[in-house]
């Protein structure tokens, strides 16, 4: 006999996610969604009630929708409605799509309701999956409703699906969209008890708004834009309580030419450029403000990560069976091994305030570990370096799985052995030319005091101390006098440093002497940049508005 599957234990499962989710993370999550979908914009925002709606959380008060363009299909659907497991496993185009991080937008409401342009006629999985629907952790699909905590929540009624039709209709117009409308959990729903999924009740603030979105949500949407593959504009919503309607509060969308992170579609071995402009217009204030960001990414063409990869205990998840395969019959594809790297710095001014300096590391969303601190800049700007590799992360995505660097080589996991050696070998390696373009970007070649700043802010880093692969001291001396228009290098991009041989090249990994390693660190050779500017300083995180 197997284990007793109950209502309880999805509750349980859905605590244990959410424990990993906070704030930002969960739009976070809602937008790399819709770019593993193939969207190219998405339109996030709260409204107010449904009057006259038959079920009772959308006619009881404020809710939470997210709406993009991108197909969704019957294996989609079947996705949504499992915990644990989703259609993406052995794909190398998607991160996080309808996979646990959905879940995680239990964290506004206890259910959510979804709706798609989606035709699934003739599909297999079509009797029991339909393009729109309501996903309801109470209710296990099998049990009667009178065997629920919550038994009037199971129904999503056409006329409900019609009046959340009406009153986004502005936003419905594309002939494929995606939309997911969750309303937002308040107690009076779960009781003097609070038997609710997470503790959290934004529908009671008075500010539904601000208790969904935080107050740097445009900053950190801009930041993630460029690590994007498909995704072009994001646009925040509200009511207009005075004329009952839907007000654009900002919008984010690329200006001009621009390169995003190609991930999956650039030819191994060619460093390729980053770079490009984020427009973020807040129109319920009139100003405007631009992220300007360059950097490097590339594929890592050497037979270490083939290594690794061919080990018989390299992942291999679970998936959804396919249509016509037997149910309850395992489904495990290999983890793609994809050694993708990437570097690139971003700009945006923040007048009147202190200039920040952050280094994120991120396998395409950021991750909490390892964290590097904060650093003080003189000029008003936020800058911040994203460091990226196609990483094995923790479920959550709060951390990526480095190996000890003064435990033994072959004591590291195989996820370890991949994650050290693609940071060593390609993300670290990316920083110089990485600077290098964005010394160069529109914006930053006439703020030579900006680059002076972040090469000695580098320099004095933790990271820095740690790894020393990384020479600054071409970078430092070069940039601030680089002539504007340098063409572009076939390797390293704009105006960057050939690649360097390094020593120890075709040794095995495990044997390798990683810039992690404190052999390596002394022989790594130390940049001396004192004299180009003043220390810099450990500061406290300062909020953009």
């Amino acid at each position: 006999m197997g284990y007793e599957q109950s209502i309880l234990s999805q509750i349980s499962q859905l605590r244990d996610v959410l424990v990993r989710y906070h704030g930002f993370a969960v739009i976070r999550e809602l937008i790399q969604n819709a770019d593993d979908a193939g969207a190219s914009r998405l339109d996030i925002g709260c409204v107010g009630a449904l009057a006259g709606a038959d079920h009772p959380l959308l006619k009881g008060g404020p809710a939470l929708f997210v709406i993009n363009d991108g197909p969704f299909s019957p294996e989609n659907a079947q996705s949504i409605k499992q915990l644990g497991l989703s259609d993406k496993a052995g794909d190398a185009g998607t991160i996080g799509k309808f996979g646990l991080g959905l879940k995680s937008i239990h964290h506004f409401g206890e259910v959510y309701f979804y709706l798609s342009s989606a035709n699934f006629e003739g599909s297999p999985l079509a009797p029991r999956y339909q393009p729109d629907g309501i996903q309801n952790p109470w209710h296990d699909g099998y049990a009667a409703n009178e065997d629920c905590l919550y038994p009037d929540w199971n129904e999503f009624t056409p006329e409900d699906r019609d009046r959340i039709y009406e009153r986004l209709r502005p936003l419905l117009a594309d002939e494929r969209l995606f939309c997911l409308y969750v309303p937002l959990r308040r107690r009076e729903q779960v009781g003097e008890e609070l038997n609710a999924i997470a503790p959290q009740f934004p529908g009671d603030d008075p500010s539904p708004t601000s208790a969904v979105f935080e107050a740097d949500f445009e900053a950190e949407v801009a930041r993630l834009l460029p690590f994007l593959r498909h995704l072009q504009a994001v646009r925040r919503w509200s009511d207009d309580e005075v004329e009952g309607t839907l007000r654009e509060m900002s919008s984010l969308s690329f200006e001009g030419k621009h390169e995003q992170l190609r991930a999956g579609r650039s030819p191994y071995g060619l460093p390729l450029p980053l770079g490009g402009v984020v427009r973020i217009d807040f129109r319920a204030r009139d100003i405007s403000n631009r992220l300007t960001f360059a950097g490097q990414e590339s594929y890592q063409n050497h037979p270490d990560f083939d290594r690794i990869a061919d080990r018989e205990d390299w992942p291999r998840p679970i998936s959804l069976p396919k249509p016509g395969q037997p149910r309850g019959r395992m489904v495990s594809q290999a983890e793609p091994a994809i050694p993708h790297a990437a570097a690139c710095f971003a700009r945006i001014p923040t007048p009147g305030e202190p200039g920040r300096f952050e280094i994120i590391w991120a396998t395409y969303l950021p991750v909490k570990s390892p964290a590097e601190p904060e650093a003080n800049l003189r000029s008003p700007d936020l800058v911040t370096l994203t460091l990226h590799g196609r990483f094995f992360v923790d479920a959550g995505r709060v951390g990526i799985d480095f190996g000890d660097p003064d435990a033994p080589a072959d004591s590291r996991t195989v996820r370890q052995q991949w994650n050290d050696l693609l940071r060593d070998d390609g993300t670290l390696d990316l920083i110089i030319p990485a600077l290098e373009d964005f010394a160069t970007a529109p914006g930053t070649e006439d703020s030579p005091g900006l680059v002076r700043g972040l090469v000695e802010t580098l320099q004095g880093s933790p990271l820095f101390r740690r790894f020393r692969g990384a020479d600054l001291s071409e970078a430092s001396v070069g940039l601030p006098r680089r002539p504007r228009g340098r063409q572009m290098g076939k390797v390293g991009g704009r105006g960057s440093s050939p690649r360097r041989p390094r020593a120890d090249q075709g040794r095995p990994a495990a044997h390798r002497g990683l810039p992690s390693t404190p052999d390596a660190r002394q022989t790594r050779r130390s940049p001396d940049l004192s004299g180009l500017a003043e220390p810099a300083v450990i500061g406290r995180t300062t909020s953009l508005a």
